[in-house]
């Protein structure tokens, strides 16, 4: 939960400007809101440095009401996407963020749905190595797209 936290401002902030009726001030208890003034105003950096100090068992008002924020991220599990273009799914092996397992289930499930899905693995890779490490995988991919060819795939 530690590791996650640092993104639960960036997400009901992305969740508030899709959503109007997402409102992250009215969710947090006093001493989680720093976490959102820091995801509006600082980087990552700061919001690690606020999250650090968040218990992460006391974030949500008990009286909350979650049934907006619920519904919006639901809309946004991406094993309900149906992919209608050419898709680059990238997984580093070491990525504690987003474990390997539950990335290889999603591409098998996206693959049910639509045949155009690759999927590169990076070992040794973690969640923010991958992003590095993938780039020329990445850059080769949407270079195919773009120039009307079929890239590789994995399904």
């Amino acid at each position: 939960m530690a590791a996650a936290l640092p993104f639960l401002p960036i997400l009901l902030h992305g969740a508030a400007a899709a959503d109007d009726r997402v409102d992250p001030d009215a969710l947090l208890t006093d001493e989680a809101a720093p976490l959102m003034t820091a995801a509006r105003t600082g980087c990552m950096d700061t919001v690690r440095e606020s999250a650090a100090e968040v218990d992460p068992t006391a974030l949500f008002r008990p009286d909350a009401d979650l049934s907006p924020v619920t519904r919006y991220f639901a809309t946004q599990e991406p094993a309900t996407v149906t992919p209608r273009v050419p898709t680059l799914v990238v997984q580093g092996t070491a990525d504690a963020l987003a474990p390997k397992p539950a990335t290889d289930r999603l591409v098998d499930t996206l693959c049910g749905r639509y045949p155009m899905i690759d999927y590169a693995v990076y070992e040794g890779s973690d969640h923010r190595e991958t992003v590095a490490d993938s780039l020329p995988d990445v850059r080769r991919f949407v270079d195919t797209v773009r120039a009307g060819d079929r890239p590789d795939t994995h399904c």
